[in-house]
């Protein structure tokens, strides 16, 4: 554990999440533990505002020593600033946390990687390309972003985990919180897939909704592309995409099924600016060659995860497993397992992006 754990704590607590302040102040001191000693003298040298001086007398270590027993009782890592395991990707960040609390592997962050973001209001369409995109993604061994909230951003960490890969789920809350609620499940399973739940906020952070809008700098930072996949014009999704073209990253969107739903007009906006059109997984791959850790796409088995396991079809999916036939349509699966079609896609969705069964015209087969 970095001795100065204690401080940087204090020093990221003691102003707004999102500030610079905390990282210029770091970066200008040699000795976080002296400087806390000799406060006064240290701040005038620095030439630290005089609010600045009292944000930082304001924030007491005992109540840092609490956030690092909530983490212990948790189970929840922190990294600083300057230890060897903090993400190089934020390193250059002028607003990086100079604290990053997180569940799993936090190694995952430096990897190729590629952020999905979009609506909390997705329809089908959206849900089903956030999937697939994450599933692609993940089977050439890149590693997913995103936020981990409701719609576009939970179906991008399905689809990687349900293909075997890895993804990085930056919370818009402290770890702690059941957010979205029910999250938890979908939580577990980035960690069981050796991805990372991170987040910037520290135990026991009150949720707000300004926190949000905040990690997704993060996002960006962690990622060497952001795709949209659905957004409308005002959506945190945006900002993710203006904070992408800001640091020099391309935008991918996927076109709209719809142009006059009003959940695409973000997408609208983003092409007419010069977003790239995201028609295929192998659009990504293409722009930026991660040649040496992409497995080419067609010499890949759909049925082996990255490490070469075949993969296992969960338990909850076997029954409708075992009845896939290109003879059977919808219907019929439908009454053998005595469940409704609407039940039934989301399942044959799962199986297919798993690369087990595959479509073929309006009914289904095994790979």
């Amino acid at each position: 554990m970095n001795k100065d754990i204690l401080y940087y704590i204090w020093l990221a607590e003691s102003f707004s999440y999102g500030s610079m302040k905390p990282m210029q102040i770091a970066r200008n001191i040699d000795d976080l533990h002296r400087f806390y000693e000799n406060l006064d003298k240290e701040a005038k040298l620095l030439g630290l505002s005089e609010k600045c001086l009292s944000n930082l007398k304001k924030m007491k270590l005992a109540a840092c020593c609490g956030i690092l027993k909530k983490c212990q009782k948790l189970g929840v890592s922190v990294v600083c600033f300057d230890d060897e395991d903090y993400p190089e990707k934020l390193k250059n960040v002028d607003s990086a946390p100079l604290v990053l609390y997180y569940v799993g592997d936090l190694s995952v962050v430096n990897e190729p990687s590629v952020a999905i973001v979009g609506t909390r209001k997705a329809d089908s369409y959206g849900r089903k390309a956030s999937r697939k995109i994450a599933a692609d993604l993940a089977l050439h061994g890149i590693t997913v972003v995103s936020g981990c909230a409701e719609g576009i951003d939970m179906c991008a960490h399905e689809g990687a985990v349900e293909s075997g890969g890895r993804t990085v789920s930056v919370l818009g809350t402290s770890l702690e919180k059941d957010y979205p609620s029910g999250s938890g499940a979908l939580k577990r399973k980035i960690v069981d897939c050796k991805g990372v739940v991170i987040s910037e906020y520290a135990p026991g952070t009150e949720t707000a909704p300004w926190l949000f809008p905040i990690r997704n700098r993060l996002i960006v930072g962690m990622s060497d592309s952001v795709v949209i996949v659905q957004s409308p014009e005002k959506s945190g999704a945006m900002i993710t995409a203006g904070i992408a073209c800001e640091c020099g990253k391309d935008v991918f969107c996927v076109p709209p099924a719809d142009i006059f739903d009003s959940k695409n007009d973000g997408i609208k906006k983003c092409l007419k600016d010069g977003a790239n059109l995201l028609l295929d997984v192998d659009d990504i791959l293409e722009t930026y060659r991660f040649s040496k850790y992409v497995i080419p796409k067609r010499s890949l088995d759909l049925k082996e995860s990255k490490k070469g396991h075949v993969l296992k079809v969960p338990d909850y999916l076997q029954n409708l497993f075992d009845i896939v036939d290109i003879d059977k349509d919808l219907d019929k699966m439908s009454d053998e397992l005595q469940v409704s079609i609407n039940e039934l896609l989301p399942m044959l969705t799962e199986l297919e992006i798993m690369g087990l069964i595959e479509k073929v015209g309006i009914n289904y087969k095994k790979c």
